[in-house]
């Protein structure tokens, strides 16, 4: 995964100023582009959520994003700890709007809490939608390899990619060319020599491109990917 192209800067954490833009690249990114602006815009807050609660992010420039993971307890003890701090927030901002609401209801009151609530479902169900079509062309993609390989080999596989130390997801870019080498430069600047990152590709085209970078497809799972971080 180690890149030698020297012109490739390093990644930096999502902190600070750097949630929303992060958020807005994912949001471009997944939103489907007959509809990209509007869905982005609907989807943003989530992705803020999203960015804030999951942790792991790194960006070039707000406009290269990926998240890496170490597969260890300590990320999720984090994750459960944001959550909980972002719903107490969000709940407190909620509980205040209806106090206000049910002391002087009126047109105007209801009317925006529709809208928010809304927005919140739509908001949802595009993120649910975008999640499923994507698995679901992964699945398909792999279904004939997964049905050509023993149980034996489907059993190793899963346990390959359980076993890996690092995990790779949520890889976006925002018209920049190069983003998975920036990407691939920074896993090989943070994981240890020897250590085995997975990650899974959303498409054949994206398996190609990350097979450049050191990761090997599983054989009953071609979009599924790992590999071990080369010797400095």
């Amino acid at each position: 995964m180690r890149m030698n192209a020297v012109w490739a800067p390093a990644m930096e954490p999502v902190r600070g100023r750097a949630v929303a833009p992060v958020a807005w690249t994912l949001a471009w990114t997944n939103a489907p582009a007959r509809a990209r602006r509007t869905v982005a815009a609907v989807t943003w807050p989530l992705w803020v959520a999203v960015v804030v609660v999951l942790g792991g992010f790194v960006h070039h420039e707000r406009t290269v994003v990926a998240r890496l993971t170490r597969r260890n307890p300590w990320p999720s003890v984090g994750m459960f700890a944001r959550g909980v701090g972002v719903a107490v927030l969000v709940g407190a901002a909620l509980g205040t709007a209806a106090g206000q609401a049910s002391f002087a209801p009126t047109v105007a009151s209801v009317g925006v809490a529709v809208v928010v609530l809304g927005w919140f479902a739509a908001a949802v169900l595009i993120l649910a939608f975008a999640a499923a079509r994507t698995w679901t062309a992964v699945a398909r993609a792999q279904r004939a390899a997964l049905r050509a390989a023993s149980r034996e080999q489907r059993r190793a596989d899963v346990a390959r990619f359980r076993a890996a130390d690092w995990t790779v997801d949520s890889v976006a870019s925002r018209g920049r060319d190069g983003a998975l080498a920036l990407v691939a430069r920074h896993v090989g600047d943070v994981v240890a020599p020897h250590e085995t990152v997975g990650t899974v590709a959303a498409t054949t085209r994206h398996a190609a491109v990350y097979r450049r970078f050191g990761l090997e497809p599983l054989p009953s799972r071609p979009l599924v990917l790992v590999g071990s971080a080369p010797a400095r």
